[in-house]
């Protein structure tokens, strides 16, 4: 038998601003976990740590101007007894900002930034563009061209720390793509 013993926490606040057109916000969170292991028939004590940060800004500046903004920032160290510590902090941001200068065009440029710093002091960086321009021609015919992974990026790794294990994960990413779409309502 291993036992386990963990402890988390989290909390959120929020504010409306603007007649709440504008949400600005913060979520956070905290665990700990301490278990044991086998290894080599000796008994070795493992323990991880997680803190989590995510603030955010949402909503409409104008009538035709918008921005949603969320950055997520994660710190995990896991420390075996005999082994040290090995931490890792990343981030996850996501901007979007969509231009409506009339009531039949919609244009949206957005990107999400994956980054992550590993214990070795080596950096794992990527940066998705998307870009999508929507016309109504009428209440029935919408066309959009949108275009995707504007910097051809085709791989991400990073690495999850988990109660008694540590993950690394190689991710391969669809290459750029640009489509056209026409929706007929009936």
């Amino acid at each position: 038998k291993s036992p386990a013993d963990i402890f988390s926490l989290s909390a959120g606040t929020s504010k409306g601003l603007g007649h709440g057109r504008i949400v600005v916000g913060a979520d956070f969170s905290a665990s700990r976990a301490s278990s044991s292991s086998m290894r080599d028939n000796a008994r070795l004590s493992v323990r991880n740590l997680t803190l989590e940060a995510k603030p955010y800004f949402k909503g409409s500046l104008t009538a035709w101007l918008s921005v949603n903004y969320e950055l997520t920032y994660r710190h995990s160290a896991l420390d075996v007894k005999g082994s040290g510590t090995s931490r890792v902090n990343s981030a996850i941001q996501h901007l979007s900002v969509t231009f409506a200068p009339h009531d039949r065009w919609q244009f949206t440029a957005s990107a999400e930034h994956f980054f992550t710093r590993f214990d070795s002091g080596d950096t794992s960086n990527l940066i998705l563009p998307d870009l999508s321009a929507v016309w109504r021609a009428s209440s029935r015919v919408r066309l959009e061209l949108s275009a995707r992974n504007l910097l051809d990026r085709r791989e991400y790794r990073y690495v999850t720390y988990g109660n008694l294990s540590s993950s690394e994960y190689f991710c391969s990413i669809r290459p750029r793509n640009v489509l056209a779409t026409m929706q007929l309502r009936f």
